[in-house]
Parts: C-alpha cells; sequence; structure tokens
C-alpha cells in the first residue's frame, strides 16, 4: 500500500540510453549533445534573461528506440549497448502513467540536458528532462505544426512552423519548448516588453495553457497532446 501511496505523491522514473562501447579518449557520435553545455533553471524562475537561455539551448531528442523495466522500476530506453546512456527524470502521477504504458515498445524521447555529461571509465552518461512517447509508424502521415501569436485582441500577428513530423502524440515539454524557441529567435517572445502572456493548445480534444512568464512545471513535462495534427497552438500576450 505504501508504494503505490509513494508513486501517486511524487513518481519519479530515470530511463537510460544505452550505447556502444567507445575507448575513454575518444568521443561519442553524439557529441554534439555531450559538448553542449546544460542549462536547468527552477520551474517558479521568472527572470526573462534565464527564460531566454533555457528556451534556446540544445535539445536531445531519439527515435524509435526500446524501452522496457525491470524490477527495481527503473526503465530504460535502449540505444545501442553499453557505452551511451542518458537520465531522463519525470514527475508526476499523469507522466509516470504514459511512461508506465510504453515498456516494452519503441519509443521516441525529446529531452533538455539538465547537467553536463559524466564520463565514466567505460561509458558517457547524460541527465535530461523530458518527454518520451510512442514511437512514430511508416504509415503516420506527416504533418506541420505552427505557432500563432496574438495581440491583446486576439488578432493573430503572424506564425512559425515549430514541428514538421509523424509522431502520433506530442509531449506539453516538446510543444513548449518549441514554440518558445521560434518566438524567441525571431525576437518575438521576453522582448519589447512580451514577457507576459499564454500559450493555448486547443483542438484535438485537448486544452492547455501555459503560463509565458516561467518555465513548463516539471509535472507536466510528459503529459501527451493527442491528436498534434489537429491542433492549434497559439500565444496571447498580455
Amino acid at each position: 500500500m505504501s508504494k503505490n501511496i509513494t508513486k501517486n505523491i511524487i513518481l519519479t522514473t530515470t530511463l537510460l540510453l544505452l550505447g556502444t562501447v567507445l575507448p575513454q579518449n575518444q568521443k561519442p557520435v553524439f557529441s554534439f549533445y555531450s559538448e553542449a553545455k546544460a542549462y536547468s533553471i527552477g520551474q517558479d524562475e521568472t527572470n526573462i534573461n534565464e527564460l531566454i537561455k533555457y528556451y534556446t539551448q540544445p535539445h536531445f531528442s531519439f527515435s524509435n528506440k526500446w524501452l522496457y523495466q525491470y524490477d527495481n522500476e527503473n526503465i530504460y530506453v535502449e540505444l545501442k549497448r553499453y557505452s551511451w546512456s542518458a537520465h531522463i527524470s519525470l514527475w508526476g502521477a499523469e507522466s509516470w502513467g504514459n511512461i508506465n504504458q510504453l515498456k516494452d515498445r519503441y519509443v521516441d524521447v525529446f529531452g533538455l540536458k539538465d547537467k553536463d555529461t559524466d564520463q565514466l571509465w567505460w561509458s558517457y552518461r547524460e541527465t535530461f528532462t523530458g518527454g518520451v512517447t510512442p514511437a512514430a509508424k511508416p504509415s503516420d502521415k506527416t504533418y506541420n505544426l505552427f505557432v500563432q501569436y496574438k495581440d491583446k485582441l486576439q488578432t493573430i500577428i503572424g506564425a512559425h512552423k515549430i514541428y514538421q513530423g509523424n509522431k502520433p502524440v506530442l509531449t506539453l515539454k516538446e510543444i513548449d519548448f518549441r514554440a518558445r524557441e521560434a518566438l524567441i529567435k525571431n525576437k518575438i517572445l521576453y522582448t519589447e516588453n512580451r514577457n507576459k502572456g499564454k500559450l493555448k493548445i486547443t483542438g484535438g480534444g485537448n486544452n492547455y495553457t501555459i503560463d509565458l512568464s516561467k518555465r513548463l512545471h516539471s509535472d507536466l513535462a510528459n503529459v501527451y497532446v493527442k491528436n498534434p495534427n489537429k491542433i492549434t497552438v497559439d500565444v496571447l500576450f498580455d
């Protein structure tokens, strides 16, 4: 009973992505990610400069990898064997529930680096926060996803593409990150007093609102947005 209660209060799981053996002095094939500096901020951080740094850092992405679970409840995603690993931390009952349904299946992974690469004597290890979703299949149709930004009268000012692919579901973490990244890089968000507002995801049976004045809370990272080919992503500035 206490075990189940603990899960419902705060549920955290770690995923390990495993790679091929490399000599200690040889850099892994994913050196872009291992060399990138991690940038992690508190979930209630409101400093604009911190938010800009967080939402413009390199992201981590793998497709069609096998997920399985051991008796100790650690969940793993197999990339290759033995030398390339990454911990992906998840919080919250809904995020855990989504992950738990993916055991012994192929998955796609999206995440942000929480700390710099740890080099062990035989392997490299990363730490990420992000989302895991069912792997896209060849039969899943490709779609484009845009973020629209509106003024106080809800008049559309412009839009930018944030995703092109065929994932059957997306996580709030991925949509939130990609939307803010696009708006920051196009000098729309966190500039000229456009520092506050809401990111709204509607359509396809979804209805989510995210506060742009702080980063997405950790327990929402692996919440699923279903039917992403049918959704609308809007940013309304205060």
